[in-house]
Formats: C-alpha cells, sequence, structure tokens
C-alpha cells in the first residue's frame, strides 16, 4: 500500500495529510516480512479469523464484474476480456 499511495499522490500532484502518511508509513512497517514461521502462522490465522481474505475475494469478484460490464458497455473488446479472464481470482494458473 505504502508504495501505491506514494505514487497515487505523486502522479495526481497531491500532497498527503500528516495522518495519511504517517498511516502509509505504519502500513509499510507491518508489511516487513518475518522469518519466523510462527509470527507468519499467528498472523495468517488472525487474518482468516478476521475475515479479510474473504472480503479481499468478495471485493474483488465484485470489481472483476464491474469491469466487466464496462467492457460490454463500451462495446466489447475481447483482447481485454482475455486480459480480466488472466487476471481473474477465479483464475487459479495465473497464480
Amino acid at each position: 500500500m505504502g508504495q501505491g499511495m506514494d505514487l497515487y499522490w505523486r502522479d495526481n500532484l497531491l500532497c498527503p495529510s500528516e495522518s495519511e502518511y504517517i498511516d502509509m508509513v505504519s502500513n509499510n512497517i507491518m508489511r516487513q516480512k518475518t522469518r519466523d514461521e510462527n509470527v507468519k502462522h499467528y498472523a495468517a490465522n488472525l487474518v482468516l479469523k478476521s475475515g479479510s481474505f474473504i472480503y479481499t475475494e468478495q471485493y474483488l469478484a465484485n470489481l472483476e464484474s464491474e469491469i466487466r460490464k464496462e467492457i460490454d458497455n463500451l462495446g466489447g473488446n475481447q483482447n481485454l476480456s482475455l486480459i480480466v479472464d488472466y487476471l481473474s481470482i477465479n483464475n487459479k494458473s495465473s497464480i
């Protein structure tokens, strides 16, 4: 999220508020990798219990649906649809 927000602010000529910047930095710190397998399992269990994976999966499915509708509304585009197929969360071969 950190680099993405940084690029967004840069590309849109926006200056983040102090709290937005601190949130971005804090999120970057949280994403640092650990080599401790116990910590990884603990974190993965927390994410599972919180429903974050399910929420993200549903959000991506809704976003994919919106993208496909927009492609259809614009007259269709087979190549773009193939890209969406490849990037689809349901396409296990793209993982």
